[in-house]
C-alpha cells in the first residue's frame, strides 16, 4: 500500500519577521489550495492513502472538501485520529503516527520550524517540505502538485529512495553534557533570560552561531555564517563581536553588517562550546530555550532528518519508466 502524509502548519509565516522587515507570508486560504494539489497529485500517480494532520484552521479538511467527497480522494484522504492541540506538539505527533502507520513519505507546508519539529519525532521518515514560512533554508518553492506526485512516488519504489532521499546532519544542543533539543539549520546563543518573541531578526543580542551546511544565499542566521564560509563545509561555528564584518541576509529584506571575532569549521561528532548561563537559544531562526544556568555546546549529529529532492525523485522516475502511461 503506497501512503503518503501531509502537515500543514497553520502558523508559519505570520510571525514579528513580516512587520520588522518584508517577511514572505502565504495564508492559510493558499495553504488549502496547495494541500489540494498535493492530494491530487499523489493521487495521480497511484497513491492509495494519504494521511493528513488535523489543524486550527482545517486546512487539511478544508482541502479535502475541496476536492470532493467522492471519487478516489474520498477514498483514500484520511484524517489522522489524534487529539489536537493546535500547538508544536501536534506536528511531532503527526510525524510519529505517519510513520507508524506506514507512510512513505511526509509533505511539510510550513518554514524550517515546521521540518525540524516533524524530524524529532521521526528522524528516519522522509520529509518533502514545501516553503510557505518565513525563514526558508530547508523547504522549497516546490508546487504542490509535483510535491505530491514525488512523494508518492517516493514511498512507492525504494530505487528512487537511493536516489533521491538524503540524510542531513542535525546540531545536538546541549546544557552541561545533557540534551535538551536539536535544529536542523543553525543554533544560535543570545544574551537574555526570557524567550519573548520567538522569531529572531536583530543580530545585536548574539554571541554565537553555528549552522549545518551553512550558504552564503541562505535567509536567517545561517547566512551569517555562510558569509564567513562561502566553501559551504558540512558545518561551522562564529563568535560575534570582533572587527571583521560581514554583511548577510538576516530576514528577508534585510541585510545588515555582522562583526566577528572567531570562526572555524566543524566536523561529524565534533561539540563546540557556545556559551555560559544565562542565555536564550534559538533553534532554525526561533527562540526555544531560556538556559538559567549551566554551559551550552553544540554536537554534530548524522541522520537527524531524512529530505527528499522532489525534481531528482521525478527525474528519475522518468528515467525508470515510472512516468509511463497506462
Amino acid at each position: 500500500m503506497v501512503c503518503i502524509g501531509i502537515i500543514a502548519n497553520p502558523a508559519a509565516g505570520k510571525d514579528v519577521r513580516r512587520l520588522v522587515a518584508h517577511g514572505f507570508s502565504v495564508d492559510n486560504e493558499a495553504k488549502v489550495n496547495i494541500v489540494r494539489r498535493v492530494i491530487l497529485g499523489a493521487i495521480g500517480v497511484g497513491c492509495q492513502t494519504i494521511l493528513i494532520m488535523p489543524d486550527s484552521f482545517h486546512i487539511g479538511a478544508r482541502a479535502f472538501a475541496g476536492v470532493g467527497q467522492r471519487g478516489p480522494a474520498a477514498e483514500r484522504c484520511v484524517m489522522l485520529d489524534m487529539p489536537a492541540t493546535f500547538t508544536a506538539a501536534d506536528t511531532e505527533q503527526a510525524a510519529r503516527l505517519m510513520q507508524e502507520a506506514g507512510a512513505g513519505c511526509v509533505v511539510t507546508l510550513g518554514g524550517d520550524g515546521t521540518v525540524r519539529l516533524a524530524a524529532k519525532s521521526a528522524p528516519a521518515l522522509p520529509l518533502l517540505p514545501i516553503s510557505t514560512g518565513t525563514n526558508n533554508v530547508l523547504p522549497t518553492f516546490v508546487e504542490g502538485t509535483v510535491a505530491g506526485m514525488a512523494a508518492a512516488l517516493v514511498a512507492a519504489h525504494q530505487s528512487l529512495r537511493e536516489v533521491a532521499v538524503q540524510r542531513r546532519h542535525g546540531l545536538v544542543v546541549r546544557v552541561d553534557g545533557e540534551e535538551r533539543d536539536v535544529a536542523l539549520v543553525d543554533v544560535a546563543c543570545m544574551r537574555g533570560s526570557a524567550i519573548g518573541t520567538r522569531a529572531v531578526w536583530d543580530w545585536r543580542p548574539l554571541t554565537d552561531v553555528v549552522a549545518i551546511s551553512p550558504r552564503v544565499d541562505a535567509i536567517g542566521l545561517s547566512g551569517i555564517v555562510g558569509a564567513r564560509f562561502p566553501e559551504q563545509p558540512l558545518a561551522a561555528w562564529v563568535r560575534l563581536g570582533g572587527s571583521e564584518c560581514v554583511l548577510a541576509a538576516i530576514a528577508p529584506g534585510l541585510v545588515a553588517s555582522v562583526p566577528l571575532a572567531e570562526a572555524r569549521a566543524l566536523a561529524s561528532g565534533e561539540c563546540v562550546a557556545v556559551g555560559q548561563a544565562p542565555m536564550i537559544v534559538a533553534l532554525d531562526g526561533e527562540r526555544e530555550l531560556a538556559v538559567r544556568q549551566g554551559a551550552v555546546s553544540a554536537e554534530v549529529r548524522p541522520g537527524c532528518a531524512t529530505l527528499v529532492d522532489p525534481r531528482q525523485a521525478l527525474a528519475e522516475a522518468a528515467r525508470q519508466g515510472l512516468l509511463a502511461a497506462p
